[in-house]
């Protein structure tokens, strides 16, 4: 069947039933599975490994004056103190690694990125607006990580680790799930279609061309 047709087909339908809504709707489940994957990823880590935040001393508040610290030169590890602190804050701050905001900060932004620099082909003089959009999602989320290191709530291991586990969550279901690839900038609709929604258009279609 033309193009043409296929395109007058779509616009009759309400917009629920149209083919870039339902599209979308893949899309928008895809990007917010991927995003759970992100948190519980980050979760194991942080409740199996852990690590103390640089913030840790200012929020245990130890008694000082019940620890040696006298020790010459050789290194001390004081493991038995006792914190004078909020329970809650306390506990906060012994789950460091890795850096949540970074996770899905980085998983975000390769999301996107991905996203736009795949399907946003359809006109060669936008290819300079789509390498700044890109570059303002790396930015914010390069920004995001750096803050948390700057407020002493992660280290820049922590950070690396979270940017880690974000970006290759996003590249797995941008191209696994979604199976996205770069668009034929020819072409004025997307060539790849979810499977579902493939099989949806067949039932519609009654199965003939």
């Amino acid at each position: 069947m033309p193009k043409f047709c296929e395109m007058r087909k779509d616009e009759i339908k309400p917009f629920y039933k149209s083919h870039w809504f339902r599209w979308l709707c893949t899309v928008y489940v895809s990007f917010l599975v991927g995003a759970v994957v992100t948190t519980i990823l980050t979760n194991v880590g942080k409740y199996t490994v852990g690590r103390l935040r640089p913030h840790f001393l200012a929020v245990c508040k130890p008694d000082f004056s019940k620890l040696n610290c006298t020790t010459g030169f050789q290194k001390n590890f004081i493991t038995n103190y006792e914190c004078t602190g909020d329970e809650h804050q306390i506990n906060e701050a012994r789950l460091s690694f890795p850096s949540g905001h970074s996770s899905h900060a980085g998983y975000c932004m390769t999301f996107l990125v991905l996203y736009v620099d795949l399907q946003m082909t359809y006109c060669a003089s936008l290819k300079l607006f789509k390498i700044m959009v890109e570059f303002v999602l790396v930015l914010l989320a390069v920004l995001c990580g750096l803050s948390r290191v700057a407020d002493y709530k992660h280290h820049l291991s922590d950070v690396f680790a979270g940017f880690v586990i974000g970006i290759l969550v996003a590249f797995y279901f941008v191209l696994r799930d979604l199976e996205l690839h770069r668009v034929n900038p020819t072409v004025n609709e997307p060539q790849v279609i979810d499977k579902n929604i493939q099989e949806l258009d067949d039932i519609e279609g009654g199965g003939t061309p």
